[in-house]
């Protein structure tokens, strides 16, 4: 593979809020490692005080890929995208952006993981922060659920975001979320680990500034795939009640890539909700609209946020639950027919704020648990295991050609929330008592029964040699 092929950069500004003075003095702010097209790139951006045009990121040991800025400004600041081709797999890459005129970031450092048949990403729900307002320190928070996820994920390939990155309330000022951006992209592991983010409702309240922060590849408006290693992920705005456009868009991701082991899908609002989503029109559309396409298109697996309430659907065709009536546990380990999606929902990854359980649109239940709302039989359309402790969580997504675990692991402490397995179709994993079970004991018995058969006819043999006085 070829050392860095650093394919000329487009390079778009738009305008953007103000930056806090701190990030304006430098020049360069919001430096972002994004996921690229496939797993061998990656998309940057970044904003600039200045619309210089003769932006770069900088490569130690390398070529510098030119930006093309334009003109208009939002506010005084300027975003730049660049895009890297061409990675080394397992080599460690050192870079900066900016330029003379326009300021310099800091160096940092990123090293694309090595290709493998096993590997695995983070996925995150919301941190929307702002959300508290002010009662937490969201930025705080989010910090440390990365710093702490990253860190006790080692070679992690890279990470999802489920939509809400700001909380962008209506009434906040630009500045107010642009402070709310500085704080989204604070922790240094998304400039070392690439990252990939989406649309929420709340992102949506001032697209100008999230497409200034982001450099999405394979996109159109907020929809965007990629692909990494044996996977196919698209990402939806769901925003947009389009069913057509985003039928047509998966076609076109799926019909490019039929290589793909996996297709899993990313989109912000969740078809199977535990909290007052569930009973809302755009609840209503995502059931009867887009799961259908999503099981016709062979999507394996949904990732959503918005819910600040961790869920997991049955296996659904279209929007049928498949075994609706079995017992949902950690655990779980399926094995589905064509057209048989999972769907995960994500809690918080921040706690800046978490939502109940609810029956209606006006009946919460604080506090109530998976098991009283089974025993009560108050469990939604499609779903089959939820979990609210009030705490902040993060999804574990371990990839095989056969396999895909989804561990849901608790922030604070790591336990499990909730781990369930897809396996394909005659490949599945078996645990060390199936495998005593299934394997060992058939073949323990076929043993006995040959050593059985064969001194059923030796014997005999021996007993003629005897008697005529061979020893044997």
């Amino acid at each position: 593979m070829r050392f860095l092929a650093l394919a000329t950069a487009v390079a778009t500004t738009t305008a953007l809020v103000a930056s806090p003075a701190s990030a304006a003095e430098a020049g360069i702010d919001d430096v972002f490692l994004g996921v690229g097209a496939t797993n061998t790139s990656a998309n940057l951006s970044w904003t600039s005080t200045t619309p210089a045009t003769d932006q770069v990121v900088e490569v130690k040991d390398g070529k510098s890929v030119p930006a093309t800025t334009s003109t208009s400004a939002f506010n005084g600041m300027y975003g730049v995208d660049a895009e890297l081709t061409g990675l080394t797999p397992g080599k460690e890459y050192t870079y900066r952006v900016g330029s003379d005129a326009a300021g310099w970031s800091d160096w940092y450092t990123f090293t694309p993981e090595a290709e493998a048949s096993e590997w695995n990403f983070l996925f995150y729900g919301d941190p929307q922060i702002g959300a508290s307002k002010g009662k937490k320190d969201d930025a705080a928070l989010w910090k440390t659920t990365v710093e702490k996820t990253v860190k006790g994920n080692p070679g992690t390939d890279f990470l999802l975001n489920a939509g809400d990155q700001i909380n962008a309330d209506r009434s906040a000022t630009e500045e107010q979320k642009e402070a709310e951006y500085d704080a989204f992209f604070a922790p240094d592991e998304l400039r070392q680990v690439r990252t990939a983010v989406q649309d929420g409702n709340h992102d949506k309240r001032s697209l100008e500034a999230f497409h200034t922060h982001y450099n999405l590849p394979n996109g159109i408006d907020q929809n965007y795939y990629f692909t990494y290693n044996n996977a196919l992920v698209i990402v939806l705005d769901t925003n947009i009640e389009d069913t057509q456009m985003h039928k047509d868009f998966i076609a076109t991701a799926t019909a490019a890539h039929p290589e793909a082991d996996w297709t899993i899908v990313s989109f912000h609002q969740p078809p199977y909700a535990q909290s007052y989503h569930a009973y809302e029109d755009k609840t209503t559309w995502l059931r009867d609209e887009l799961t259908p396409v999503l099981s016709e298109s062979g999507v394996d697996l949904v990732l959503s946020g918005h819910e600040h309430i961790y869920g997991r659907s049955h296996l659904m065709k279209a929007n049928t639950p498949v075994e609706q009536e079995k017992q949902a546990a950690p655990g779980d380990v399926f094995t589905p027919a064509d057209g048989e999606v999972l769907y995960i929902t994500a809690n918080s990854s921040t706690g800046s704020k978490f939502y109940d359980f609810a029956t209606s649109i006006d009946d919460r239940h604080p506090d109530l648990t998976f098991e009283e709302s089974v025993e009560k039989k108050m469990l939604g359309h499609g779903t089959a295991y939820w979990n609210q402790d009030y705490t902040p969580d993060y999804t574990d997504v371990q990839v095989t050609p056969t396999s895909l675990k989804v561990i849901t692991r608790n922030v604070d402490d790591n336990s499990v929330v909730d781990e369930v397995t897809l396996n394909k179709p005659g490949s599945r994993d078996l645990a060390p008592g199936e495998l005593a079970a299934v394997i060992i004991v058939p073949l323990v018995a076929l043993l006995a029964g040959l050593g059985a058969l064969v001194a059923q006819f030796i014997e005999p043999i021996r007993a003629q040699l005897r008697a005529w006085g061979l020893p044997v």
